[in-house]
C-alpha cells in the first residue's frame, strides 16, 4: 500500500527551480533513500513532505489526503522527520524530550507518558541516560534521542535528514540495524543521505537527484 504519493513536485528558490516534476511512492515497510549533490532539493523535498514549507506545485498525498490542499492535524501526526542536526529540548532531559509530544499532544498524563517514553527510550538503548541532558549525550546517543522523539507521535512515515553524517562506523551499524527494525514494523521509510554505501546497503530503492543548473 503507497502511504506517501508525490505527484510531480515543483519547488524554486529566487526563481532557481530545485526540485523538478518529482513523482514517486513509497510503500509501507519500504525504505528509499535519496542521493544527490548538495542543493538538489533533497532536504527541501523532505520539509514539503512535513509540512514545513509549500510546494509551488504538484500533490502530496499520504493515505489518500492531498495535504497540498488541505492539511489535518492526523496528516501532521502520520510523517516524522529526524533532523540532520537532531534539534533537540537543551533545556529538558532526556526523558522529558521524549515526553513532551505525548503529553503536548497527545494530552497524557505525565504518569502514562512517563511509561511510553521509557519503553521508546529503552528500545534506543537509552535507559540509563533517561536523567541525562543533551549536552552530556554523544553524537550516537543524540541521534538515538531524537529517534525516540521522533516515533512518540507514532508516524507511518519516517523520514531522516543526513542520517550518517558525523557517524563512525559502529554507530552507522547501530543505525542501520534501527531503521532495519522501523521497516520491520511496517514503517515507510525515507531517507536523504550523501552516503551512497549506506543507502545501497539499507534501501530496497534508491533515487537520485540531480542539481538544476
Amino acid at each position: 500500500m503507497s502511504v506517501l504519493i508525490l505527484d510531480k513536485i515543483n519547488k524554486k528558490y529566487k526563481n532557481i527551480k530545485i526540485i523538478n516534476n518529482f513523482s514517486m511512492e513509497l510503500n509501507c515497510g519500504e525504505i528509499v533513500s535519496i542521493i544527490g549533490p548538495s542543493g538538489a532539493g533533497k532536504t527541501t523535498l523532505l520539509r514539503c513532505i512535513n509540512g514545513l514549507e509549500k510546494v509551488d506545485s504538484g500533490n502530496i498525498i499520504i493515505y489518500g489526503n492531498n495535504i497540498t490542499k488541505k492539511q489535518t492535524e492526523q496528516d501532521i501526526l502520520d510523517v516524522g522527520l529526524v533532523f540532520q542536526d537532531f534539534q533537540l529540548f537543551p533545556q529538558y532531559s532526556v526523558i522529558n524530550n521524549v515526553m513532551l509530544p505525548l503529553t503536548k499532544v497527545f494530552k497524557l498524563k505525565k504518569e502514562e507518558a512517563k511509561i511510553k517514553a521509557m519503553d521508546l527510550l529503552s528500545k534506543m538503548q537509552l535507559l540509563e541516560k533517561c536523567n541525562s541532558y543533551p549536552y552530556e549525550l554523544s553524537g550516537g546517543e543524540k541521534q538515538r534521542l531524537a529517534i525516540a522523539r521522533t516515533l512518540a507521535t507514532n508516524p507511518q512515515i519516517l523520514c531522516f535528514d543526513e542520517p550518517t553524517s558525523a557517524l563512525d562506523p559502529k554507530l552507522i551499524e547501530n543505525l542501520f540495524k534501527i531503521i532495519k527494525n522501523l521497516s520491520c514494523e511496517n514503517k515507510a521509510i525515507l531517507i536523504v543521505t550523501h552516503d551512497i554505501n549506506f543507502a545501497s546497503k539499507v534501501s530496497n530503492r534508491i533515487i537520485e537527484f540531480q542539481k538544476n543548473i
